[in-house]
């Protein structure tokens, strides 16, 4: 076995929390392990013990944690006017009806609510839209129907809205998704996921969907939330919950604490020490533990160096695919994967390379995925593995990449390992050396398939104070036979700002870019592109003062051209930390701007699709007179 090492270098918890949680531990049995009407799922029934809290948790660095005290919002009950005392009858039935629903406005609404969100639960029914998530949580307002809703009504729909997440993601994979689009509803389905998942979550903390909650549907909450990052409100309502006692049982279900440990743990909520104690509490029978659960108990023992720990759990996890294949086999895959990314031990990590690569004897299929690859290359040169060790390893997942191409039809995953190899080597060698320069030619000589998503990697990850190597890199589009497309020209644009370009190239690039957009029948220029011009010349960390003048004739030339007006005050805020790029901006609202060192731009005459969209300066007037002074 190898060698334990359980250091811990955190102090997560403060100490009079801490303190709370152990004499709150004598407690743990006067609490209920379970709700009499609620069903409890398999892997609860293995009778955790509720979470020994009996205080509320209150975390001062979040948002979240302060919402749950606050009512949830929910119209407010009315006081019905007495008729024998007079009044308005028109008045009466107003304010009566939210509060007095007939029984069969109630029934009406709970059929609607099943029709939105049980007729949509099933694999190749239409994707769950917006409109239906609105009128879900309208419905949802109305306390007579929470009151009666059943727990497989609010487990669909939860289901539903982790659906859209997923249709969301396959959405922006089509070949006809534009990324370039600067309009104001580009992420208005995200926030509104985000909004609905926190928003239940408030009504489950303040106890309003208690008598239909499930494991399931929790646990799917914390998927969505964890779908966007939000590790600290997973965290705050997690805590909240357990410290609730008629909700407690759910939130230590062992789905849900497959999510919240880890996160608890990546933003040094709780120590190791204190996860493994909370895992053990809440597993009193280690032979039936959630796969997922053990997965992410198992990442973090990687993460602190416990491998011993890790492997056990690996084991269990072997144990437990034999009883249950389908529900572990996603599971110990990933723990798989997390053993070649987080194992810093390299002999072990390349012992579970060598199996998932060829993985024909596993009894599960591993997907080398390319950020834990990337991980594993980078813990192999830390380890002091040499470049040329690490470049057939890279080799090796390239051809893997093609092997499973028809997967992958956009080249995500190659495009992912190219670059975050390229970023490797520059980042092993920060100066431009011969031997760097050998490593980069022999990158090209081993590259099975060199084609545009291989050399935009190069070009984009490129930090070596090097013209000739960097023209070199632009020249291979030429000598491989790639044409250049809107991306790669908006790559070698903004990698210009590194090198000491004439105005006469920096122009060029900037015209190669447009006919490029132009022939994508784009009728606008796109954020990215002035992010573009903009990082090659005015924020050029070596030629920005100089090149001022010429990002300002460039910008009195094609100001017109971006797509909206959203966009160009998405455009103005990103000068906003710079007060004398301001002020140059600012002259475009006072008439037809002057500025020192201008050159003479002109917009080329064969662009078809490319046109003006607003007027940019009354845009910035508005913009600047809504700015405080």
């Amino acid at each position: 076995m190898f060698k334990l090492i359980t250091t811990n270098t955190q102090s997560s918890l403060r100490p009079a929390l801490l303190q709370k949680i152990k004499n709150a531990t004598a407690n743990a049995s006067q609490l209920s392990t379970s709700l009499s009407h609620t069903a409890i799922s398999p892997v609860a029934a293995t009778s955790p013990q509720i979470y020994p809290f009996t205080h509320q948790f209150v975390r001062n660095n979040s948002n979240v944690a302060t919402k749950l005290n606050e009512p949830v919002n929910v119209p407010p009950p009315r006081i019905i006017p007495d008729v024998s005392k007079g009044g308005d009858l028109h008045e009466i039935k107003s304010q009566s009806e939210p509060s007095l629903l007939s029984e069969i406005d109630v029934k009406q609404k709970l059929d609607q609510f099943d029709q939105i969100n049980l007729r949509t639960k099933y694999n190749g029914s239409h994707p769950f839209y917006l409109e239906e998530l609105d009128t879900s949580l309208e419905l949802l307002e109305t306390k007579a129907v929470r009151d009666r809703l059943s727990e497989e009504q609010l487990t669909g729909f939860v289901y539903n809205i982790e659906r859209m997440i997923f249709h969301q993601k396959r959405r922006r994979l089509r070949n006809n998704f534009n990324r370039d689009r600067d309009t104001q509803g580009a992420f208005q389905t995200e926030i509104m996921i985000q909004s609905a998942a926190l928003k239940l979550f408030d009504m489950i903390n303040a106890g309003s969907l208690t008598h239909c909650l499930s494991a399931e549907a929790l646990y799917r909450l914390f998927l969505i939330l964890h779908s966007f990052y939000l590790r600290s409100e997973i965290v705050s309502y997690w805590e909240a919950g357990v410290s609730n006692p008629d909700i407690a049982n759910f939130f230590v279900d062992q789905k849900v604490l497959s999510t919240a440990l880890f996160m608890a743990y990546e933003i040094k909520r709780f120590s190791y020490e204190e996860i493994q104690q909370i895992y053990d509490l809440n597993t009193p029978d280690k032979t039936n533990v959630f796969p997922d659960l053990l997965t992410s108990v198992g990442k973090v023992a990687l993460l602190e160096n416990d491998y011993d720990r890790a492997l056990d759990l690996f084991e269990q996890l072997m144990i437990s695919l034999e009883r249950d294949h389908k529900n572990t086999s996603t599971a110990i895959a990933e723990m798989h994967l997390n053993f070649i990314s987080m194992c810093r031990e390299v002999d072990i990590a390349k012992h579970f390379f060598d199996k998932a690569y060829d993985s024909r004897k596993l009894p599960y299929t591993v997907k080398l995925k390319a950020p834990h690859m990337i991980s594993f290359m980078r813990n192999c040169s830390e380890a002091g593995e040499s470049m040329d060790e690490i470049l057939q390893i890279w080799k090796k997942l390239l051809i893997k990449s093609m092997e499973t191409a028809k997967y992958d039809p956009k080249g995500a995953k190659s495009a992912n390992l190219n670059s975050g190899m390229f970023k490797l080597l520059f980042d092993k060698y920060p100066e431009y050396t011969e031997e760097a320069k050998k490593y980069l030619n022999k990158m090209f000589t081993m590259n099975p398939q060199i084609n545009e998503i291989f050399i935009n990697a190069a070009i984009s990850n490129y930090s070596w104070q090097d013209r000739q190597t960097f023209d070199m890199l632009v020249d291979a589009y030429d000598k491989y036979g790639i044409p250049k497309t809107m991306m790669s020209n908006r790559i070698i644009l903004k990698q210009a700002g590194l090198f000491d370009h004439s105005n006469e190239e920096i122009i060029e690039f900037w015209n190669n870019l447009l006919y490029s957009l132009d022939e994508l029948k784009y009728s606008h220029i796109a954020v990215p592109d002035w992010a573009a011009i903009r990082d090659a010349t005015i924020l050029s960390e070596h030629y920005g003062d100089q090149r001022t003048g010429l990002y300002m004739s460039i910008l009195k030339a094609y100001k017109d051209y971006m797509q909206n007006d959203f966009a160009c005050v998405k455009f103005l805020r990103g000068f906003g930390r710079n007060a004398e790029h301001v002020r140059l901006l600012k002259k475009f609202t006072e008439g037809e701007p002057h500025f020192d060192n201008e050159v003479e731009i002109t917009v080329p005459g064969d662009l078809h699709s490319l046109k003006k969209h607003i007027d940019f300066k009354d845009c910035a007037k508005r913009f600047y007179q809504d700015q405080p002074v």
